[in-house]
């Protein structure tokens, strides 16, 4: 008898701890409200090496699946976050939309196209893991006045 309930017993919980662990997709996910970029850009010289960002003359167009964003030279929407001219600073173009978009990158006559740029949650689900894009132009080319 006691070696029958303690089958049931061991039974029991084998069940419980296989329910526990199908279920835990139904827990609901603890996230900050804190957001990361899904897409930044950098900016590059002919040696690859970082420059300030050139917000008033690049142009961004972005499509996905069911999502398309084009940004006109001046409009771009990170640039308006952007402190300063740091040499470091890359510009957001895309936020926590996962996917797989393709970028066109324009600065006067001269494009940079990037294809499939894979944006996806980070382990914890609550992030997206970012892309950034590296873009290098003629600098010497400057806005017709």
């Amino acid at each position: 008898m006691i070696k029958i309930l303690l089958s049931i017993q061991i039974i029991l919980m084998m069940l419980a701890s296989s329910t526990f662990v199908n279920a835990q997709f139904l827990m609901p996910k603890l996230c900050t409200a804190s957001g990361s970029s899904g897409i930044l850009i950098q900016q590059v010289d002919e040696d690859w090496n970082k420059v300030p960002f050139d917000c008033e003359n690049i142009e961004v167009l972005i499509t996905g699946e069911s999502f398309e964003n084009h940004s006109k030279p001046g409009q771009l929407y990170g640039c308006k976050y952007k402190f300063g001219n740091s040499e470091a600073s890359m510009i957001s173009i895309l936020g926590e939309q996962p996917g797989t978009y393709d970028v066109l990158v324009k600065r006067f006559d001269e494009e940079s196209y990037f294809q499939s740029i894979k944006v996806k949650w980070d382990n914890s689900g609550c992030d997206v893991v970012g892309q950034i894009i590296e873009v290098q132009f003629d600098m010497t080319q400057q806005a017709r006045k």
